[in-house]
């Protein structure tokens, strides 16, 4: 059976979008991305990939050496602020810079693929419900024979389709940096190394991300430091008062980093009690499933959807076929991530406790 005329567009131009456009065209089928501004070097910094993660970026990209251009991170060493090691963990990941993993997935699509500064504004509906084009804020309209949402963890896509969903409260901050540092790089190796503040509620990441750049990150007690609002100057100090004392290399990363080029990130989770599919429209990657910064599953999960969708829509047609393979896709994935929500949430609970009263020790900050 011939095609849809009119291309699947996605809306949101990240790690989700970009990879699950690779897993579609890769089949045959045209795509078009629509994103409100593409600034890869901004926001997220940096990644850490689980294997299944990784594996999915080698099916999409079979032509980019992953190897080049990231870095293997082969151990988690938990420790507290006075080097005391909590816990030694073997792991099988990945890190990379979210400037070069996205700018890398973006070099092997199409040209013309991605349209910039395409802010959503609205979706055109026929009288079966069914969305039939995309209208942006500037007044451009996109024909489209379906949607797939894959625009973050403040998706619009998602507000459209559940206007009633919110996301939870934020409990924890996290201020996350990224720099070209080649001897700390070399110092940490393949190594994740996770600090803690033995009366809870605060901690420090460091990973070394491919090409000798770092990325750290200082995670927080949302209600105990209250930063939102400080300038990059004063959360500079803010953070030199908890890690002046820690061992090193922490107070350098300190000293090398421009906190008016580091993000506050606003952590935050939905548990998935919604449908991620309705109509012809589903939602992929945080727009689907947004998850709290402990189970490293962003990311990975943004990638496992791109493998998993692309080839269950190949083979639909009609808009009953695809809507009904949008619909299986959704509830496989609305069971795994229930499980991921409530890991997330229980490492979550234990990050806020002093380590003295964390139950069954300090968890390792990932999901598996």
């Amino acid at each position: 059976m011939p095609r849809a005329k009119a291309p699947i567009v996605i809306i949101g131009g990240g790690i989700a979008g970009l990879a699950t456009a690779a897993g579609l065209i890769r089949r045959g089928i045209e795509v078009r991305i629509l994103d409100r501004g593409w600034l890869p070097w901004q926001m997220g910094m940096g990644f850490i990939v689980l294997r299944t993660g990784l594996d999915a970026l080698c099916e999409l990209f079979p032509k980019v050496l992953w190897g080049s251009v990231g870095a293997p991170v082969l151990r988690a060493k938990i420790m507290t602020c006075d080097s005391e090691l909590l816990s030694d963990t073997r792991l099988d990941a990945y890190a990379i810079s979210r400037g070069t993993l996205m700018e890398t997935m973006l070099r092997q699509l199409p040209p013309g693929t991605l349209v910039d500064h395409a802010t959503v504004a609205d979706f055109a509906r026929t009288s079966d419900g069914r969305v039939r084009a995309v209208v942006c804020e500037d007044g451009r309209i996109f024909p489209c024979s379906m949607v797939i949402g894959a625009d973050g963890i403040r998706s619009t896509t998602r507000r459209l389709l559940h206007p009633q969903v919110s996301l939870d409260d934020v409990r924890v901050r996290e201020v996350v940096s990224i720099f070209d540092a080649p001897h700390v790089a070399e110092l940490i190796g393949t190594t994740f190394y996770k600090y803690y503040d033995p009366d809870g509620g605060f901690g420090v990441g460091i990973v070394h991300v491919g090409g000798g750049q770092v990325v750290w990150f200082v995670q927080h007690d949302a209600a105990r430091y209250d930063w939102a609002d400080l300038s990059p100057g004063m959360i500079r100090w803010k953070i030199w008062e908890k890690v002046a004392g820690w061992p090193a290399p922490i107070p350098a990363l300190w000293a090398m980093t421009k906190f008016s080029k580091s993000h506050l990130w606003f952590t935050r989770d939905l548990y998935p009690d919604y449908d991620y599919a309705r109509d012809n429209v589903v939602l992929v990657g945080d727009a689907a499933h947004p998850v709290l910064s402990f189970t490293s599953h962003g990311a990975t999960g943004a990638l496992e959807d791109a493998v998993l969708l692309p080839p269950m829509l190949s083979n639909a047609f009609t808009d009953p076929e695809r809507e009904a393979a949008a619909a299986a896709f959704a509830l496989i994935r609305r069971d795994m991530f229930e499980r991921i929500v409530i890991e997330g949430r229980e490492i979550l609970e234990r990050f806020l406790l002093p380590l003295a009263k964390q139950p069954q020790g300090v968890m390792v900050p990932l999901v598996k």
